[in-house]
């Protein structure tokens, strides 16, 4: 009689219990592939420095454009940290570059928009500022820079921006103020403090945040990324009429002062200009 113990077959049942994870598979078993039929749901705050924009006190709105292209990599930014977190602002690699490079460039636009006084009357909008808001627009429309600075020196002078018929040298005073737009400009681009460049790019990549992934490597400083401008942006570039000075053309002419206040007086105003 056989034992109950036995298969009848006289072969071994085969074993219930699978192999265990990372056992080689037993002969006749084949790999499968097989969803647990879950769907994660992951989320997470990604959170964008954000930044207000600058804000133009005394505007003068520029009527004349300037080229966006002339201003993209200008300037330019490394990211900074492990994670990337802060931006570290600094000039572009031609800022400075061969006839006299992009700062020399974006300067003579400049001076092309808001320093040439052959352009009409409305090239600048002064309407909104210091001194020619209170003229309902009458005197608040200007050619160029230099022929504010004359309305800004009467108007301090004589008390009114059209008071200049006792101003000698009105053309000289135009001229020499718009031909010192160009290279003063560029000369302040150039001598910007790392501070004040970072402050520009978080400006900018705060307002805009796609902004912040244009370059090569985020870290890399032989590979900054350049600063994009877009036509539709606007720029802001504060002037200051400061260290005017006065001289009386008639020596014979016997005044008891020659300045009339104009002297030591000063002013700022914000020049806006759209890029396009």
């Amino acid at each position: 009689m056989s034992s109950g113990l036995s298969s009848s077959t006289g072969r071994d049942a085969p074993s219930a219990v699978p192999n265990a994870a990372g056992t080689p598979q037993a002969p006749g078993q084949k790999s499968v592939t097989v969803s647990l039929r879950v769907v994660l749901d992951l989320s997470a705050n990604v959170e964008l420095f954000g930044y207000p924009a600058d804000v133009a006190t005394n505007p003068v709105y520029s009527a004349t454009t300037m080229a966006a292209a002339d201003l993209s990599g200008l300037f330019a930014f490394l990211e900074m940290g492990p994670s990337g977190e802060g931006i570290s602002g600094e000039l572009g690699s031609n800022a400075a570059g061969a006839g006299g490079g992009s700062a020399a460039q974006v300067a003579a636009n400049f001076a092309a928009a808001a320093g040439d006084s052959t352009k009409p009357e409305s090239n600048l909008d002064a309407s909104n500022s210091a001194v020619f808001s209170g003229y309902a627009g009458t005197y608040s429309s200007y050619s160029s820079v230099g022929d504010i600075a004359l309305a800004w020196a009467a108007n301090t002078m004589f008390g009114h921006p059209d008071a200049t018929a006792a101003i000698d040298n009105d053309d000289v005073v135009i001229s020499t103020i718009n031909a010192s737009l160009a290279p003063k400009l560029a000369a302040a681009i150039l001598a910007l403090p790392q501070e004040e460049l970072t402050a520009l790019v978080d400006s900018v990549v705060g307002q805009d945040s796609s902004r912040g992934g244009q370059g090569i490597d985020n870290n890399d400083p032989a590979h900054p990324h350049p600063l994009a401008m877009f036509p539709g942006d606007t720029i802001i570039v504060r002037i200051q009429f400061n260290d005017f000075t006065t001289s009386n053309a008639n020596v014979n002419q016997q005044v008891a002062s020659t300045d009339y206040g104009l002297e030591g007086a000063a002013q700022q105003y914000d020049i806006v200009i759209n890029l396009a």
